[in-house]
């Protein structure tokens, strides 16, 4: 709306008036003005020498109305109106007088008298005034749209009008409210000229609008005036130091706002900003950082602009504050598209990080310093600092592939040596020994550093291997270890854990070959002989057996484990009841007692044993009841009642040996004694004449595979019954279903079989799963039927398809195939994540489980498997079956789990003393889940002490709870350290880690964290995760730079 001013006797607009004015007879226009106006005075006073009691009634309104008795005065109004209503012109103006006073009395139908009134008399000038009234009503209230809606009816103001140019006042604050900086300056130029209150008021706002316009000089002239008005003073401090700093006024600006601080005037933001700006501009930085520490208890730090926070940075460095230098040039660096400063704040970030000892965060600037391009030198410098700081944090993992990225950009640098030996040396102590592996791989010819260095890794990474069960790889990489025989005493380790391997995967005369190779000299020398003693007695070599293991047991009864020592003395038993020395077996047996055994149940096993080859029948069979009964669901109680019952049936006790026969029977369907126990028992019905019972039996066999010898032992008796005066029932479908699972041609069933076989036996699994599932279609079942499932099992297992994996290993029905496929099914169970069904296969294998390392397994997975269900009393129980049984396999394992439960329990106290000893002692995967799980500990008690963190807390408070982030990280860093090779751990770590850096609003570490993650990783599911939070920080750094604008 343009607005025009209103000059009493002449309505003419602005320009005019002007132009007018400019003449040279102002003066006599002015007295003009003044002379009618007396002579209107005069008439007027004439005139109310004469008023009737009518007028008189309304005359006394306008006195009450003038002396603001609002009440009063309506009342007189009314009165006027109710009894002179008509055509007299003076109703008109009672009832705006009537609406007003109802406006100044705050009357709730005030708006609407004022809209009736002028919407009644558009026309009329007082609808002029009602306008002007209803917009002052407005502005009082606030609403300045609505104001400048009524004002906006009328836009002429009587400059001489002291109302007017309150109103026309209140025109150009609601303009200036509502962004109309146009249209509110046209008034504000007018009104700042007057002697009136607005007039400085009116300048400010002029100021204000002429700096937002980027007037300044102009902006300079009308602020100065505004700031010599005690009402406007402060609010024209805050603007002017910004004029001046703009128009390069510096020693003024800063004298201002000195002026300010010390008249205890409040300064916006920006001046002390600007403060700040000129003190580091004069490398005045003590007091820059004066102001600048003004400026941010205003501005949050990822509110500062990246310029600022690197100026801000440099001077709290200068200053000697170098810590508090670190978020500010962190802020400075952080910026998506890369840029010259980027690079600098980068380079000095990590400078300054590295001068306080924070190395970590020195890491990080040198980091993201070094992929940039705009400075060289920079770069040169940054690369070097990078590898550096990567090999003092012994990262040697990340060590060559930074030192590969100097030698590629800087081949020629005075540095180049010294690098090179820093890539070597990691190449040793890296723990990510296939990375290392790999890069000395595609070398075309080694250095005898080299050599060692791969060795070393080969045989390290081997070491992985077999701490985590995964002997079949650990050989690849022993063998690679032995390239480069450089280091003697590596490749006689190598020799004894080749031993270990082949032993763990039951090659004994391999395994006897490589711990023959380990020369006395050697540390692993003991150890070896009690290796090369097992495997022998594996093999049935049963004197060369007692002789290691005895000198195993001589030699190490002080030094070496117990429970291994223990191994031995019942292993040696063994290899003396193998060669029929039972009285000196039985002498073992209890020296491994008297040692502590925990094998009981096998050693009283191997004792009835031993009583029954000597002949003493009775003691035999009393010690066989003594062990089944001792432990129901040790795998040796059916093989005991199985041995008691043929006792018996030796004896010709038939109808005791059945009810034996029939405890396994009834009680270890799953054992392997079970099918010899129906057979037995069939032959001791037959014996007694109860030949139905022994018919029922003979089919049960037949029933339950057709293809076992048991099959054939039993169409044979169902045939001597039949031909005897026992007729059986459905004779010939049996013998017909015999027939067709034993064709005649044996031979061809054999060569189909390892035609099927063979692709399985060269680890070509994709052919394997095509000619084993062909020989099934072709012979569905055979004498071969258990291999060939587990064969496609094992196939499937290898190509992923684990739910036919899964398939095919239930399809075998017979032990020892059995138990192998149960173990498989349940792992493969928990890797599907369907835990209750491998809650339920582990508990089907432990009760026919026949060897111990088959039951360790089961107690391993009921463990693993209750923990994923939140079962957690129940995975703790087997936990520490575990320990309890020192099963040393999963030992360390299952002091891992008591911690998770711990940790489940939120009893952090106790996990985080557990997660750190078990990632000291363990270099495997579960060392690495360990150190990460610390990490997570330390970081879920910052997270619950941040909770009692407020705007009220001390500094020192703020600070702790920073520090307890930081031993998170830390922690978490260690797993990168110590366990390189576990990418999956290594990438969860940094995410965290960035997490923690989110946590303490250092975003700038927080990305380049995930931005690592992102680019390195080789965890699909971690990439995605880092690419999503990379999307989430910039969410993040907009909420948290958020600011409050100033209100006008």
């Amino acid at each position: 709306m343009k607005y025009f001013f209103d000059f009493r006797v002449l309505r003419l607009p602005l320009p005019f008036i002007f132009d007018f004015l400019d003449m040279n007879i102002r003066f006599n226009f002015i007295y003009i003005i003044l002379l009618l106006n007396g002579l209107f005075s005069y008439s007027f006073a004439q005139e109310t020498l004469y008023f009737s009691d009518t007028e008189k009634q309304f005359n006394k309104g306008i006195v009450l109305f003038n002396e603001n008795n609002f009440s009063a005065a309506r009342r007189s109004f009314q009165q006027f109106m109710n009894t002179n209503c008509g055509d007299n012109e003076k109703c008109i103006e009672a009832e705006y007088y009537v609406a007003v006073c109802h406006m100044e009395l705050d009357h709730p139908q005030a708006e609407l008298l004022i809209t009736d009134f002028t919407q009644k008399y558009p026309v009329h000038p007082y609808a002029i005034k009602a306008y002007k009234v209803l917009g002052s009503h407005y502005f009082e209230k606030g609403d300045y749209q609505k104001a400048l809606d009524a004002f906006n009816k009328d836009p002429y103001f009587d400059f001489y009008d002291d109302q007017d140019i309150k109103i026309a006042y209140q025109a150009a604050y609601s303009n200036f409210d509502q962004g109309n900086y146009k249209e509110a300056n046209k008034l504000f130029q007018v009104l700042k000229k007057g002697t009136h209150p607005y007039a400085t008021k009116s300048s400010y706002y002029s100021g204000f609008i002429e700096y937002e316009e980027g007037d300044y000089e102009t902006a300079e002239v009308d602020l100065e005036k505004a700031a010599n008005d005690p009402d406007t003073r402060d609010a024209a401090y805050n603007l002017l130091p910004l004029v001046y700093y703009k128009l390069g006024k510096v020693d003024k600006m800063l004298q201002m706002v000195a002026e300010a601080k010390a008249n205890n005037i409040h300064l916006p933001a920006d001046a002390l900003l600007f403060a700040g700006k000129v003190h580091y501009g004069k490398k005045n930085y003590p007091q820059a950082d004066i102001y600048f520490s003004e400026y941010l208890k205003e501005v949050p730090l990822l509110a500062v602009d990246r310029i600022t926070s690197y100026q801000i940075g440099n001077t709290k460095y200068n200053i000697g504050d170098k810590r508090d230098a670190l978020p500010f040039l962190s802020n400075a660096a952080d910026y998506t598209e890369k840029d010259e400063l980027a690079q600098v704040a980068a380079y000095d970030l990590g400078v300054v990080a590295l001068s306080t000892g924070d190395k970590d965060k020195a890491m990080i600037g040198f980091e993201q310093a070094h992929l940039m391009d705009f400075d060289m030198k920079i770069k040169e410098l940054s690369s070097y600092n990078f590898c550096k700081i990567l090999f003092d944090l012994e990262l040697y993992a990340q060590v060559p592939r930074a030192c590969d990225y100097f030698l590629a950009y800087f081949p020629n640098s005075e540095m180049v040596d010294e690098i090179n030996n820093l890539m070597n040396v990691s190449y040793v102590n890296s723990g990510d020994y296939s990375k290392a592996i790999k890069i000395l791989e595609r070398k075309s010819s080694l250095t005898e550093a080299e050599q060692k260095a791969y060795q070393e890794a080969a045989y390290n990474k081997a070491v992985e291997l077999a701490n985590d069960n995964n002997e079949s790889e650990a050989v690849v990489m022993l063998r690679k270890s032995q390239r480069y025989p450089i280091n003697q005493d590596l490749l006689s380790a190598s020799n004894f854990w080749l031993g270990e391997a082949y032993s763990a995967l039951g090659v004994y005369d391999t395994a006897a070959l490589y711990y023959k190779r380990v020369p006395e000299n050697s540390e692993m020398y003991l150890s070896t002989l009690y290796g090369i003693g097992y495997v022998q007695y594996a093999d049935e070599e049963y004197e060369a057996a007692i002789n290691n293991l005895t000198n195993y047991i001589n030699n190490g009864r002080t030094t070496e484990p117990r429970p291994k020592v223990i191994e031995a003395i019942v292993r040696r038993a063994d290899c003396y009841f193998g060669l029929t020395k039972y009285e000196v077996a039985n002498r073992s047996y209890d020296m491994a007692i008297s040692y502590g055994a925990k094998e009981k149940v096998y050693i009283n096993y191997q004792k009835a044993q031993i009583l029954r080859a000597k002949g003493m029948k009775t003691d035999a069979y009393r010690s066989y009841k003594s062990v089944a009964s001792a432990d129901v669901n040790s795998p040796f109680a059916p093989l005991s009642l199985y041995h008691a019952a043929g006792l018996l049936q030796e004896e010709y006790k038939f109808e005791e040996a059945v009810k034996e026969y029939s405890l396994v029977i009834d009680k270890y369907k799953q054992s392997a004694v079970f099918l010899p126990s129906v057979k037995n028992r069939a032959l001791c019905y037959a014996t007694l004449g109860n030949l139905s019972a022994a018919e029922e039996d003979y089919k049960y066999l037949i029933d339950d595979d057709p293809t076992s010898e048991y099959a054939d032992n039993a169409i044979r008796a169902l045939q001597d019954l039949n031909n005897g005066a026992y007729a059986v029932t459905g004779l010939e479908q049996y013998k017909q279903k015999f027939k067709e699972a034993n064709p005649e041609s044996n031979a061809t069933l054999v060569d189909d079989y390892n035609k099927a076989m063979k692709p399985y036996l060269e680890k070509d699994y994709s052919n394997a799963i095509y000619s084993l599932t062909n020989f099934i279609t072709n012979i569905p079942s055979s004498k071969y039927s258990d291999d060939i499932y587990f064969a496609l099992g094992v196939s499937y297992k290898f190509q992923g398809q684990f739910a036919q994996s899964i398939e095919a290993f239930h399809n075998v029905q017979h032990m020892p195939s059995k138990e192998k496929a149960l173990l498989y099914v349940g792992d493969l169970e928990i890797q599907e994540k369907k835990y209750n069904e491998a809650i339920n296969t582990y508990n089907n294998l432990e009760k026919i489980a026949t060897r111990k390392a088959m039951l360790w397994a089961v107690y391993n997975g009921l463990m693993e498997a209750h923990f994923a269900e939140k079962d957690y009393e129940a995975s703790k129980a087997y936990a520490n079956k575990i320990i309890d049984q020192k099963i040393k396999r999963y030992e360390l394992k299952a002091y891992l789990y008591l911690a998770k439960v711990d940790l489940e329990n939120k009893n952090f106290s106790s996990a985080l003393t557990s997660f750190n000893g078990i990632a000291a002692k363990a270099s495997s995967s579960i060392g690495a889940e360990a150190q990460y799980l610390e990490g997570d500990v330390l970081r879920q008690i910052a997270l619950q002490n941040q909770q009692g963190i407020n705007e009220n807390s001390t500094v020192t408070e703020k600070e702790n709870l920073k520090k307890e982030f930081e031993e998170s990280t830390q922690a978490l860093l260690l797993v990168q350290k110590n366990f390189a090779s576990y990418a999956d751990w290594t990438s969860k770590a940094y995410l965290l880690i960035a997490e923690n850096y989110i946590s303490i609003d250092d975003l700038f570490n927080a990305k380049a964290t995930l931005e690592s993650v992102r680019d390195y990783t080789t965890v699909p599911g971690d990439k995605q995760l880092a690419i999503q939070r990379l999307m989430e920080l910039q969410e993040i750094k907009l909420q948290k730079s958020a600011v409050v604008a100033p209100s006008n």
